[in-house]
């Protein structure tokens, strides 16, 4: 996250009944631990919950032996007499490098702007950003829902200075313009009775953006590297998303990129659900970009 090892843009927040409590007010029972790969701590909120938050340096994709993800997981457990709602909101910085604007990046929609509020069904599975696609230095992906993550109730992608400003509360404003972009993550309170816990977890890390050119159009594509599977071999996530992104990087209006299609292969066992595998793109002037979605279901277990 931003700003390690002294980082204090990005915050956490606990709501116990409509009452909220940011990281920097919770009360310390256990200092960070470090054993392998996580850290974890314990803390004590408003003599009421039990908060142990796990930071683990994990796989983004299944079994690739590639430790590019932080999960995070929350476990709240409610010691107090009495029953109490208890949520989280997660507000992360996504400043990539020197690009503390990198527009965020979900699937079926151009790159994120202005505020955009994601709530119940509309939460994406994943949301990515970079620094830049036409020289990218960091690739960032958050997975929202997957085997192992607990689905949020909503999803913003916001301007910073103003989610960091609000620990729970807020209104998205659509005519708003991210400069300064960040996102907020929520699981809405539920009912702890006394002695009862709730385990919430989600990841952010490295993603991946694979590269290509053809003349003066940049080509970059977001895919997950594996689904996982359960014991019963049920895929998840299925469908999933194919994310091509297309910027011109000429510099005159001459240069105007026309006569743009793209076709995505995709291998026995997988079938595109959403249209046409081939796709017509609109013309694309100097500096302009673009981004679509194709959505594919596995059919097969093998693949």
């Amino acid at each position: 996250i931003f700003g390690h090892p002294n980082s204090t843009t990005s915050r956490s927040t606990v709501r116990i009944d409509n009452i909220n409590y940011e990281n920097f007010q919770w009360s310390p029972v256990q200092a960070p631990t470090i054993q392998g790969l996580s850290v974890t701590g314990k803390w004590l909120i408003n003599n009421q919950v039990l908060l142990t938050l796990t930071i683990t340096i994990a796989e983004s994709t299944p079994a690739s032996g590639i430790f590019d993800t932080g999960r995070i997981a929350y476990e709240l457990v409610n010691q107090d007499v009495a029953a109490h709602d208890v949520g989280v909101r997660l507000m992360i910085d996504t400043m990539l490098n020197f690009n503390d604007g990198a527009p965020l990046r979900v699937a079926g929609f151009e790159a994120i702007e202005v505020e955009t509020d994601f709530v119940d069904n509309d939460v994406p599975s994943v949301w990515e950003a970079f620094d830049s696609l036409l020289d990218p230095t960091v690739i960032a992906k958050g997975n929202l829902i997957s085997g192992l993550t607990t689905r949020p109730d909503r999803f913003i992608a916001g301007q910073w200075g103003n989610l960091v400003s609000a620990s729970w509360e807020y209104t998205v404003d659509p005519l708003r313009q991210i400069t300064d972009s960040a996102v907020a993550i929520y699981w809405e309170p539920t009912r702890l009775n006394a002695g009862g816990s709730r385990s919430i977890t989600t990841t952010y890390g490295l993603g991946e953006l694979n590269l290509a050119r053809i003349g003066p159009l940049q080509i970059g594509v977001t895919a997950l590297g594996a689904l996982e599977s359960d014991p019963l071999g049920q895929r998840s996530p299925n469908p999933f998303n194919v994310n091509l992104f297309l910027q011109n990087d000429n510099s005159t209006e001459a240069d105007t990129v026309t006569n743009i299609s793209g076709r995505l292969h995709v291998p026995a066992g997988l079938v595109v659900t959403d249209g046409d595998s081939t796709r017509l793109f609109a013309d694309l002037l100097p500096g302009e970009s673009f981004q679509t979605t194709w959505e594919v279901f596995a059919e097969d277990s093998t693949v």
